[in-house]
């Protein structure tokens, strides 16, 4: 996915599309609050870093294996990861989420 510039978006859904990464010169995006990428090949959510504004990130059905990453999304409050790797979720992984 390459890296682009809108800096008004605020919703951005590119789910279904058998992603796997994000371009190296992806900076997040300051204003995005909803973000859904159902069903890609996603391994982590630190793809999605610098997103101060995310409240919303749908990750359901990609290749998540472990929760954390979300350091550079500080108003995070709903993560769906149905359908991913994850086995083990440690306790001080979920703290920063309500």
């Amino acid at each position: 996915m390459p890296a682009f510039k809108l800096p008004k978006l605020e919703y951005l859904d590119i789910g279904y599309n058998k992603l796997e990464k994000v371009n190296d010169g992806w900076n997040g995006h300051a204003n995005i609050r909803i973000l859904k990428t159902i069903d890609n090949k996603f391994k982590s959510l630190t793809q999605f870093k610098a997103m101060p504004q995310l409240r919303e990130l749908y990750m359901a059905n990609n290749a998540v294996t472990v929760l954390g990453g979300w350091e550079g999304m500080p108003a995070l409050k709903k993560l769906h990861l149905r359908r991913n790797k994850i086995d083990k979720v440690q306790e001080e992984e979920l703290a920063p989420l309500e």
